[in-house]
């Protein structure tokens, strides 16, 4: 547009502005501290959808201003369309141009990040996601028997899990048909994926990754990360017999797979504080 070559012009400045404005609310939505970051990636999403629709209102409002004699040629609805694509446009340069095009790579942590009280919630899941493999209803009936001898390999007693000390009280509490007492090792395993999760929920992965897939780009590394296998061969050996390479990434894919992103928000929302109490 010819407005667009007018340094100082209205077209140029709402842009800028808007430009501008990322920046802002990113700093003031994306703490530091872990523990909020989910929350701050929900309030950051909020405040850009209210930027974006005031954006597109300016936008149409000036249509005249900015397009003159041409603007018969370009119906309302149209530009209001061209403004939202413009908005989107603006973001994804913005998001890329702050990680100066690189996209920080995920990273394994050398401990384990979950605050102790956190650990119930954390058990609890685990317990949900062997109930998942005892039923395996997603999966094709003849490979069922793979997923039910995991998971009868790797579920408990109440009794067994009070001896091994395993944080069972939400399991207690919600006493539902659906729950299990998981095994310590397959406790382990799953706090060193949440793990995962938590050293790579930042600002800089968020920005990196604007496309809003950073949960996605997370587990699709632990998939594929040689040490998630090695620490999850500890889990398939049964009696001394082992399970087959297929089999082992079969059972590790259906396990990533479980807990989705809104777990995830609730354990980092309401528990993850609980981290520097540890």
């Amino acid at each position: 547009m010819r407005a667009f070559s007018t340094e100082g012009s209205l077209c140029l400045n709402i842009p800028t502005k808007v430009v501008e404005n990322y920046t802002t609310i990113a700093s003031e939505e994306f703490q530091k501290s872990i523990a909020r970051l989910p929350d701050a990636d929900l309030e950051f999403q909020i405040r850009n959808r209210q930027q974006k629709k005031s954006f597109i209102a300016r936008w149409v409002d000036h249509r005249d201003t900015f397009l003159g004699t041409d603007a018969d040629s370009f119906p309302a609805e149209k530009y209001r369309y061209f403004g939202s694509f413009l908005y989107d446009v603006l973001f994804d340069c913005w998001a890329f141009n702050s990680m100066e095009g690189e996209r920080p790579p995920v990273t394994l942590p050398e401990s384990c990040r979950v605050g102790k009280y956190a650990h119930p919630v954390v058990y609890y899941v685990a317990g949900w996601t062997i109930y998942s493999l005892s039923l395996a209803r997603t999966v094709a009936k003849e490979m069922r028997p793979l997923y039910h001898r995991f998971a009868d390999q790797h579920s408990i007693g109440e009794d067994a899990a009070k001896e091994d000390n395993m944080p069972m009280s939400l399991v207690q509490k919600r006493n539902a048909r659906s729950l299990l007492f998981c095994s310590a090792e397959y406790f382990g395993f799953i706090c060193f994926v949440e793990s995962v999760y938590l050293d790579n929920l930042t600002l800089e992965m968020m920005m990196g990754h604007p496309e809003g897939n950073i949960i996605q780009v997370i587990k699709s590394y632990i998939l594929g990360s040689d040490v998630a296998l090695r620490k999850f061969d500890d889990l398939c050996i049964d009696d001394g017999n082992q399970y087959s390479t297929e089999e082992k990434r079969l059972l590790l894919k259906y396990i990533g797979n479980r807990p989705n992103h809104t777990y995830r928000n609730f354990v980092s929302i309401h528990f993850l504080p609980t981290n520097r109490s540890k």
